[in-house]
């Protein structure tokens, strides 16, 4: 019951060691055999020289953790670049491996045209790839254990990835802040990501006071510190929660990985409160006091929260007798499948009509949907992609898990379905946490992991989305505190 707790964690972690792992573009930008520190893109003589090979070290908390390897080589469509992480976690005292191939194609405009992912651990594995046509992004992904799918994602932008993203903006000029849209294939969707080039910094390398180039990225909240030599080559790298990257050579990187890592995800990424809760289960009402992150950037104001100053309070929701009223919005949003919420699944939308079979009321239905996740879906960690299908087929997973299912279902059986994430208090401590709301005349929230409907007071919802990708809350790791004001 307890290992769902570092999921989004993990999740977020991925995201960010993807997003530092991916920091390796030319070392170094030549014009007339000069070496300058910005390169002007728009001048068709300006070439980029790649390296075979840069490895970098991963930290976390000093403690090292894994490592990264790029390749990058130029082609007729632009630049191909392939690229391997490895590292360690340990969530709940279980320590697990794991490993991310990506390769992706940009184009000469170092605009992302296709791309190829792979992420395995000791429990989970998950494959996508995808091409840019046009105005549209083409998406395949494979789940162990489940069918191919394919989906088509509208493009509103030019799409990039980290690597183009940077290559694109180190021709830019000091002081500047500029905004692209990420393609992130955890999500299947796009981020909006900030790049500023802060100047010129003194940055301590081995006690060795080194003059370097500043830059930061900004994307899901979270804020990322990459300084590079007046050549472009990254000397160092830093994120969220002690997260370092050290650019080295090929036996600086593969060596000392601790095997035994010391520091726990779940603890690295609980919440601590001044004061213990007691009987959250039958609580109506709760007020805390948040702060450490941007609350209005966040969705915290709902049917059921009401946010003041930076006072949320949290009230349980009345359950209202489906057979009194239809959902107003049939036709929303919150209906149709996703790349991980596979609603219309042939297996899903037998599973659901045999679940709520002679149930009319939606109440009745979202009942027995939740009662089903319940019991049928064994509570055990998954680290990487939640999907829908992979979790009926395996039969278990963590609140992310029971969460896209429950989703899936409830939209097979035609009752609009959403994902919130947020925190959910346990032991003295906020955990990081996901669960659905379902749209029954109004929204009422649910939580299979518990089968709690309405899901409890201590259900603090940061944010909801129709895919609940995991990448929701990465702003907020480390930073946010909680402090106890009432509860009836």
């Amino acid at each position: 019951m307890y290992l769902y707790r570092k999921k989004w964690f993990v999740i977020c972690l991925v995201l960010t060691v993807s997003i530092f792992s991916l920091l390796y573009w030319a070392r170094y930008y030549r014009h007339a055999a000069v070496p300058v520190p910005f390169m002007d893109t728009s001048d068709k003589s300006v070439k980029i020289s790649v390296n075979n090979e840069i490895w970098k070290s991963i930290f976390i908390n000093n403690e090292k953790s894994g490592y990264s390897v790029s390749k990058t080589s130029q082609n007729s469509m632009g630049y191909l670049i392939h690229n391997t992480v490895f590292f360690h976690f340990k969530t709940m005292g279980l320590v697990q491996a794991v490993i991310m191939e990506t390769t992706e194609q940009l184009k000469d405009d170092f605009s992302l045209d296709s791309f190829d992912m792979a992420i395995n651990s000791d429990l989970f594995s998950f494959r996508a790839s995808g091409d840019v046509d046009d105005s549209f992004m083409k998406v395949r992904t494979r789940g162990a254990g489940s069918s191919k799918n394919q989906y088509s994602i509208n493009i509103r932008t030019v799409p990039y990835t980290v690597n183009g993203i940077l290559m694109h903006v180190f021709a830019k000029k000091t002081g500047e802040a500029y905004q692209y849209a990420m393609f992130d294939p955890l999500t299947m969707g796009f981020i909006p990501v900030a790049v500023k080039i802060m100047g010129t910094e003194t940055i301590d390398l081995a006690g060795i006071p080194t003059e370097a180039i500043a830059l930061k990225l900004f994307l899901k909240g979270m804020s990322h510190s990459i300084w590079t030599d007046r050549f472009g080559r990254i000397l160092l790298e830093k994120g969220m929660l002690g997260m370092k990257l050290v650019t080295g050579t090929k036996n600086e990187a593969l060596s000392g990985i601790s095997k035994k890592p010391v520091h726990d995800m779940t603890v690295l990424a609980a919440v601590a409160v001044d004061k213990p809760i007691e009987h959250p289960a039958i609580l109506t009402e709760l007020t805390i006091e948040l702060t450490g992150f941007d609350l209005p950037a966040y969705q915290l104001e709902s049917r059921r929260q009401t946010l003041d100053g930076n006072k949320l309070t949290i009230r349980k929701e009345p359950i209202i007798d489906g057979e009194k009223f239809k959902p107003a919005f049939m036709k929303s949003d919150f209906l149709s499948p996703g790349p991980l919420i596979q609603s219309d699944s042939p297996e899903i939308t037998a599973l659901a009509h045999t679940i709520i079979k002679n149930e009319t009321s939606d109440m009745g239905k979202i009942k027995k949907l939740v009662s089903w996740v319940y019991d049928n879906i064994e509570k055990r960690p998954a680290p990487f992609i939640p999907d829908a299908l992979y979790t009926l087929h395996t039969r278990q997973g963590d609140c992310n898990e029971h969460a896209v299912l429950l989703a899936a279902l409830g939209r097979a059986a035609g009752i609009p379905s959403r994902i919130e994430t947020g925190l959910y208090y346990m032991n003295g401590k906020f955990m990081y946490h996901a669960w659905n709301a379902f749209h029954a005349g109004e929204w009422i929230t649910a939580d299979s992991v518990f089968n709690q409907i309405p899901a409890d007071v201590t259900h603090v919802k940061i944010s909801s989305s129709k895919e609940g990708g995991g990448t929701e809350l990465a702003g907020i790791l480390g930073k946010i505190n909680i402090k106890i004001v009432d509860w009836k």
